[in-house]
C-alpha cells in the first residue's frame, strides 16, 4: 500500500503505487489531468507525492517513449512552419514541464544520440543547462562551471545603455557608456535579450603577451591614443532631491535663495550658481561645496531666546551642496510634488569618465582585471600590417583559471572582423575551432591567430609570435574616481575623537591587526606609533595610588579624588583606552596603574 499526498496533506492510499504513478501520468499527457500537477514516487517508504503548489521551480523537456524522442521530424517542421507554438506542444504532451521534485523519477538524455529504452525525457537542447545569464558566455562550453559564474556575474556590471530615458528616472547613480557595441561572437541569448537595443561593451583589439610589466596579474594595458579616440568613455549620473518637508504645527521647509540673515548662512560664492527660485541652472559645472538646490528650514524648536529674553523665530539653513570629491555637470533639473504632496526638486548631475589606471574592466568569461597603465600608440607594440591593439591581456592568468573560451573569443572576433559577419559562439552547436582556424587562413592570416609584432622602443621584431584578435571587453562600474579615499588631518568623532567614517565625510581608513602585521613584517615597526596614534591623547596617573585623571586636574591644582595626593604623571595613550577606562568605572570598576621611567630602567 503506497501513500498519497496532495500538496503535503495526506489524502490516501493505493494498493500499486507504480502503477498509479504510471497511470498519472498517462492521463497528464491526455490532458484528463492539469498540466500544473507534478508526481514523485519515493520507492524507499512508498510514498506518493503530488504537488501543484505555486512558485515551484519547473523545466520544459521534450518526452520520451520506448527510447524515440515524441519531437520527431515532422513535428519539428511544423514548429518551423509556424503550424505548431510551444504552448502546443506543452498541449499535446510533446513538452513537459518538470519540478525538482519528479525529477527525481526521471532519466533525461542530454542529446538525441544518446537516448536508450531507459531514458524518460530529452534537453530541449544543450544550451538549456546553462541558464538565461549563463548562456551569453560565448563559447561556454569550453569553460568550467566556477569560471562562468563569475563570468555571467561580470556581465550584470558592465557599464552600457541601460535605456534611453535616463534622464528622466530617478535611480540614484548610473554608469552610462557612450558609444556601445553589440559583440562580434555571440550566442542566440542575446537575441531574446534584444542586446542590440542596449548593448554594454566594446569590441577592442587585443594582444595576449606581457609588456613592461605593468599589465602582470591581472593587470591590463589601455592604448591612451585609443581612449582619446573614445575607447570605453562613459558618463556617471548621480541624483540628488530635496524637498520641502511638512512640520507638526503648521511649520514647513521652503526651497529658496536663502537671505544672509538666516542660521547657518554659508559663504556667498557657495549659492553663486543659483537661480531666484533657489535652484541651479541647467548646464552649469560644480564641485565641492557648490549649493545645488537653496533651502530653508524652520528653527528645530519654534521660539529662541535671542538677545534681551526676547522670542524670536530663527530660521536655518538647510541648502543641499556636493560634498566631498563630488563634481560634474547638471544634466537635468525636474521639479515634481512627492507622493506626500511635497515640492520636491531632483538634479541630476553627470560627471565625464574616461578610463584611467585603477578602472575595472573584463571579458565575459571571468577574466576580470584593473588597467595597470595606459601607453601612448607609439609607445604599443605594432604587427607588421600596422595593427596597434586597444588592449594588452598577460597570457599567465589563462591556464590556471582553464579559460579556453577566453582564447576561442579572441580567434572568432578576427573572423568577425575580417569576415564583415557575426559569429555564432553557441556552446556545443556553435562554430567549431577547425572552421574558425580554416576560415583564418582563406584570409591570408596564421590559422593559429598569432601574428607578428615589433618592439615600439627598437622597431626590431619580436622572437615570439604574439596572440592577436578581438575580444569583447565591458567595462565595470567599479570606478577609482567612486572609490579612492585619502585623508590627512580631519574631522573625527565626538565620542572616542577617533577620525570619521566613510569617504563622502573625509573619514580614513582604518589599520587593524592584520595590516599591523603586515608593517611589521615588511620591518615598518616604527609606522606602529603614527598610524595607531589618530586618537593620542594626555592624561594623568596618580603616583601614589595609580588612579587615571584627566589633565585638567593638574591646572586646576584639584588632589586626586582617591588619596588626595598632589603628585602626578603626566603619560600619553589613546583616547578611546580613557574612554574604556571612563565606561568601567561607571559599573564600579576602577583600574589603577603603574608608571615608570622607561629610559633609567
Amino acid at each position: 500500500m503506497g501513500d498519497v499526498f496532495l500538496n503535503d496533506v495526506f489524502i490516501g492510499s493505493v494498493p500499486n503505487s507504480k502503477k498509479f504513478v504510471d497511470n498519472f501520468r498517462k492521463m497528464r499527457l491526455k490532458g484528463e489531468i492539469e498540466k500544473v500537477y507534478n508526481i514523485y514516487l519515493n520507492e524507499q517508504l512508498d510514498f506518493i507525492y503530488i504537488d501543484g503548489t505555486p512558485g515551484r521551480i519547473r523545466r520544459p523537456l521534450i518526452a520520451v517513449e520506448k527510447g524515440v524522442s515524441k519531437f520527431t521530424q515532422q513535428v519539428q517542421e511544423k514548429v518551423v512552419a509556424g503550424e505548431l507554438s510551444f504552448e502546443d506542444l506543452v498541449q499535446k504532451g510533446i513538452i513537459e514541464y518538470l519540478d525538482a521534485m519528479e525529477e527525481e523519477n526521471a532519466y533525461v538524455a542530454f542529446d538525441e544520440f544518446d537516448l536508450t529504452p531507459s531514458h524518460t525525457h530529452l534537453e530541449i537542447t544543450p544550451l538549456a543547462m546553462y541558464g538565461f545569464n549563463t548562456g551569453t558566455v560565448p563559447f561556454s562550453n569550453y569553460d568550467e562551471p566556477a569560471r562562468l559564474m563569475r563570468g555571467q556575474k561580470t556581465i550584470k556590471q558592465a557599464v552600457g545603455m541601460y535605456a534611453l530615458n535616463y534622464q528622466k528616472r530617478k535611480e540614484t547613480d548610473r554608469n552610462l557608456l557612450v558609444s556601445p557595441q553589440k559583440p562580434l561572437v555571440e550566442t542566440f541569448i542575446y537575441e531574446l535579450l534584444g542586446f542590440d537595443k542596449h548593448p554594454a561593451g566594446q569590441n577592442l583589439v587585443v594582444g595576449i603577451m606581457s609588456f613592461e610589466g605593468y599589465n602582470m596579474e591581472d593587470g591590463l594595458i589601455l592604448n591612451q591614443s585609443s581612449i582619446e579616440r573614445g575607447l570605453q568613455r562613459s558618463f556617471y549620473y548621480k541624483l540628488y532631491s530635496s524637498s520641502e518637508t511638512k512640520y507638526p504645527g503648521g511649520l514647513q521647509d521652503k526651497i529658496m535663495y536663502p537671505g544672509k540673515d538666516i542660521k547657518g548662512y554659508r559663504a556667498e560664492e557657495d549659492y553663486r550658481y543659483l537661480e531666484d527660485d533657489g535652484i541651479v541652472y541647467l548646464g552649469q559645472k560644480i564641485a565641492t561645496g557648490d549649493v545645488l538646490v537653496g533651502k530653508v528650514s524652520p528653527p528645530r524648536f519654534i521660539e529662541e531666546i535671542e538677545g534681551f529674553g526676547q522670542m524670536i523665530n530663527l530660521n536655518v539653513d538647510a541648502s543641499l551642496a556636493l560634498k566631498e570629491d563630488e563634481k560634474g555637470v547638471v544634466s537635468a533639473v525636474s521639479v515634481i510634488e512627492n507622493v506626500d504632496g511635497d515640492k520636491e526638486v531632483n538634479v541630476l548631475l553627470r560627471d565625464h569618465r574616461n578610463p584611467i589606471v585603477g578602472d575595472k574592466f573584463a571579458s565575459r568569461h571571468g577574466q576580470k582585471g584593473v588597467v595597470g597603465a595606459t601607453f601612448k600608440q607609439s609607445d604599443m607594440p605594432f604587427s607588421e600590417n600596422g595593427i596597434v591593439p586597444d588592449a594588452i591581456f598577460s597570457p599567465h592568468s589563462i591556464p590556471g583559471r582553464k579559460t579556453v573560451s577566453h582564447v576561442m573569443e579572441v580567434l572568432a572576433g578576427k573572423v568577425a572582423a575580417l569576415s564583415g559577419e557575426f559569429v555564432d559562439a553557441n556552446p556545443f552547436d556553435g562554430q567549431s575551432e577547425e572552421e574558425l582556424r580554416a576560415q583564418l587562413k582563406s584570409f591570408g592570416f596564421n590559422p593559429s591567430g598569432t601574428e607578428v609584432m615589433f618592439d615600439p622602443s627598437t622597431g626590431k621584431r619580436m622572437e615570439v609570435e604574439i596572440y592577436v584578435g578581438s575580444l569583447y571587453y565591458l567595462r565595470l562600474n567599479h570606478q577609482v574616481d567612486n572609490k579612492i579615499q585619502a585623508r590627512g588631518t580631519g574631522p573625527v568623532q565626538l565620542l572616542t575623537r577617533q577620525p570619521a567614517e566613510g569617504r563622502v565625510r573625509g573619514g580614513g581608513l582604518k589599520l587593524g591587526e592584520m595590516e599591523k602585521d603586515a608593517l611589521i613584517s615588511h620591518g615598518a615597526a616604527m609606522l606602529l606609533k603614527e598610524r595607531f596614534s589618530a586618537d593620542q591623547t594626555k592624561a594623568m596617573v596618580c603616583t601614589n595610588c595609580g588612579y587615571l585623571a584627566d589633565p585638567y586636574i593638574q591646572r586646576y591644582k584639584s588632589k586626586c579624588p582617591i588619596c588626595s595626593s598632589s603628585s602626578f604623571e603626566t603619560v600619553e595613550l589613546a583616547y578611546a583606552f580613557k574612554l574604556f577606562i571612563n565606561e568601567l568605572r561607571s559599573m564600579g570598576i576602577n583600574p589603577s596603574f603603574e608608571t615608570k621611567d622607561r629610559f633609567f630602567e
